[in-house]
């Protein structure tokens, strides 16, 4: 009898094993069934991902899809444009002479009511800090009825800035882009100092393209003290970003180093417009290809082009229409251009761009047409 239960234990034992060998060979094959399977129902699944997620990113809003190339000459344009950066360690050599025109032309309105005073004819600028200038006393003038603002100096060449706050060729008067003011009142010259009816254009300033050149708490940046009668003009949207953000020049500058094409800074300007701003670092040699980006009819944006005296370049670029509404001003403060678009509201007849506002190429210098949204 135990020879018979010795022989039903080994039976079970190995029907058991057999089970057991069964199934791992189950297992086994299933492993094998489920990975042989997933060779083609993965790859279509990943591939299925990997759609969605192009689709995704096509769906989500691309600035820019298309684009060209600007060739730009960087002994000539890395100096040139509204934000070019000038202090002790950036100097400007450049000879800006021929780019100035005298103030003397632009210091009346159309009605020929004088907006502020001059000492003569030899206080210059770039037309278009003239222009904006014109622009923004203008609709002072309407406000207060006051002309007693004094330009006292604008553009200064580097062989007469002896005698000047910075060495020659460091000092912002070089560019044609700053203005130091002063008041005229009773046949004699006071200080500016932005406040009474003068607060009105440290409040407003920006929205025609100026700014503070040495703001108040950013001497250790600027190296230089607080100084509110040295405007200086940089353009729009960069007044604007710089103005909210509490940016001197420098910071600034800087700031826009970390925007590319592929990633701008988007800002919807008080003007109604829209705008996207990047930096393309200068390449050794003599030229950088700038990517300037073109709309899906093969068209170019309305773009300028400046350099920061530095490193590099800085590509603004109107993108198109904003939602940004203006509230500030009234209507009789309100500016009006030429190319008006009266579905678009402003408070400035500051443009997209100035009228002058350039970009160089290896070719040719392409003067950009402005768009001045006008007041409805």
């Amino acid at each position: 009898m135990s020879n018979n239960i010795w022989k039903n234990l080994k039976y079970k034992n190995v029907a058991v094993l057999l089970a057991i060998i069964l199934l791992v060979i189950l297992i086994i094959c299933a492993a094998c069934s489920n990975g042989t399977a997933d060779i083609n129902p993965n790859a279509k699944k990943v591939q299925t991902i990997t759609e969605s997620k192009v689709a995704d990113k096509e769906s989500e809003s691309v600035l820019f899809k298309t684009s060209t190339t600007l060739t730009l000459q960087n002994d000539d344009a890395l100096s040139s444009g509204n934000l070019a950066l000038v202090n002790g360690e950036h100097t400007f050599d450049k000879d800006a002479s021929g780019e100035v025109v005298s103030l003397m032309g632009y210091n009346t309105d159309s009605d020929g009511n004088q907006l502020f005073s001059l000492t003569d004819s030899s206080v210059t600028a770039t037309e278009s800090a003239a222009l904006q200038l014109q622009s923004m006393m203008s609709d002072f003038y309407k406000k207060y009825q006051n002309s007693t603002l004094f330009i006292a100096s604008g553009f200064v060449s580097n062989d007469n800035q002896d005698g000047e706050a910075f060495a020659a060729g460091s000092n912002d008067v070089g560019t044609g882009l700053s203005l130091s003011l002063g008041t005229w009142a009773d046949g004699a010259m006071g200080t500016y100092d932005g406040t009474g009816d003068f607060e009105w254009i440290t409040q407003n300033m920006a929205k025609y393209g100026f700014v503070v050149r040495y703001p108040e708490g950013k001497s250790d940046i600027t190296k230089a003290e607080y100084d509110a009668a040295l405007i200086r003009y940089v353009g729009l949207p960069h007044a604007e970003i710089m103005n909210e953000n509490g940016f001197c020049l420098e910071e600034y500058v800087e700031y826009l180093k970390s925007y590319t094409y592929e990633s701008p800074l988007e800002y919807d300007g008080s003007n109604g417009i829209k705008y996207a701003v990047y930096y393309t670092e200068m390449k050794k040699g003599n030229t950088t290809d700038v990517k300037i980006p073109t709309k899906d009819d093969a068209t170019e944006y309305t773009y300028s082009v400046s350099g920061n005296n530095s490193d590099g370049y800085i590509v603004t670029v109107a993108v198109e229409k904003s939602s940004a509404q203006t509230t500030s001003a009234p209507a009789e403060d309100q500016g009006a251009g030429d190319n008006q678009d009266s579905a678009a509201q402003t408070d400035t007849s500051a443009s997209v761009f100035d009228s002058k506002e350039t970009v160089v190429s290896n070719i040719t210098t392409t003067t950009v047409t402005p768009f001045i949204p006008s007041a409805d």
